[in-house]
């Protein structure tokens, strides 16, 4: 019997050991977990916006950091200009004064959107979280926050 064996050049081989690390750097090996039901979702985010309330966003941001498949880079900028822009926040709006659910949106089976209020002295932030279900756990999807009440307001 003859065996034959494909002609693959170095080149070949190395190119093929490249895209096999390319894609392991890529897609992490390293699962997030996700939250099992939208109570659990519920609850993460009741307890991430305490946190906000005592102003320990580098801990609110920790709690959600397993269950958030976001890029290292995007969520260490997020930490540092929350950290940064809370300072700013809390000169022109004074003291927290507490936090306040808002409402629960639903999209589907797929999405679900948290709001809340975090309460100053003299005007308040909406802090939005967003999670996503690809098939049967919650993963967080995006977390922001601004001064932009307004848009809570509906229009009847």
């Amino acid at each position: 019997m003859d065996f034959r064996f494909p002609a693959v050049s170095i080149k070949t081989l190395a190119m093929k050991q490249l895209f096999t690390a390319l894609t392991l750097l890529l897609f992490p090996l390293s699962s997030f977990a996700g939250f099992a039901t939208k109570a659990e979702v519920g609850e993460v985010s009741d307890e991430f916006m305490t946190l906000v309330e005592a102003e320990k966003y580098n801990e609110a941001f920790a709690l959600l950091k397993p269950d958030w498949p976001v890029a290292e880079e995007d969520y260490q900028t997020l930490k540092t200009m929350t950290a940064e822009q809370m300072v700013v926040v809390k000169n022109g709006f004074g003291a927290v004064t507490g936090a306040e659910w808002i409402r629960t949106e639903e999209i589907g089976e797929s999405y679900i959107r948290l709001t809340y209020l975090q309460k100053f002295e003299k005007h308040a932030l909406k802090w939005v979280l967003v999670y996503y279900n690809p098939a049967d756990e919650w993963l967080v999807n995006q977390v922001s926050w601004d001064d932009n009440i307004d848009t809570l307001f509906t229009e009847n």
